[in-house]
């Protein structure tokens, strides 16, 4: 087999993280080896918005990006949110309905990354007994998801080393909602609300 290297430029792909990378760099070989094209593949790269509820970018408001991650419904698919973002700015929802998670794997990367943790829900008792008790810095809790978005809001928009909102909840939705669509839905349609009211 022949062999050859392309390289593509990314100073306009809008998704965070490595897995990220990983996932473009599979489907544009991918798609070279079904015969599209090299220009089609950067027109890709280049509007590419990525998948609702998976690391969404939602919006920036003042100085804070938000992103809708309920899909991360688990401990890995949040370290991997989390690593995306590279210093301590960040203000994180966990919570939900817990599938028998233990959550301490989070500890490491939350106390490098988070400003501020808002737990909610039904698994709030676990994610105290896991993070909670060690976390240091800003800790709440909310036992509805609507209020636990106000608090995040709160911290985001007051602390002046926030960057990032993220909810990446660790957990299933099934508490408060029909699904992690739904989760994701109410927090885009806030966050949209709030940046039209900032405009």
């Amino acid at each position: 087999l022949r062999q050859s290297r392309e390289s593509y430029p990314l100073a306009t792909w809008k998704l965070k993280g490595s897995h990220n990378l990983e996932n473009l760099a599979a489907a544009a070989l991918a798609a070279r080896l079904a015969g599209i094209s090299a220009a089609a593949v950067q027109r890709t790269i280049d509007t590419f918005q990525g998948v609702a509820h998976r690391m969404e970018w939602i919006a920036r408001i003042g100085a804070v990006d938000f992103y809708n991650d309920s899909k991360g419904t688990n401990v890995g698919s949040v370290l991997r949110s989390l690593a995306a973002f590279e210093d301590q700015s960040v203000v994180l929802i966990l919570g939900g309905r817990n599938k028998g998670s233990t959550f301490e794997a989070l500890l490491p990367l939350v106390q490098q990354k988070c400003l501020a943790v808002v737990a909610y829900g039904e698994a709030i008792a676990d994610l105290r007994r896991d993070l909670g008790h060690a976390f240091q810095g800003q800790w709440d809790e909310a036992e509805a998801f609507d209020a636990a978005l106000q608090t995040a809001l709160q911290r985001a928009m007051e602390d002046p080393k926030a960057r990032t909102l993220l909810l990446s909840p660790a957990c299933a939705s099934w508490d408060q909602f029909q699904n992690f669509e739904e989760r994701g839905e109410r927090f885009r349609s806030a966050i949209l609300s709030l940046a039209a009211l900032n405009r």
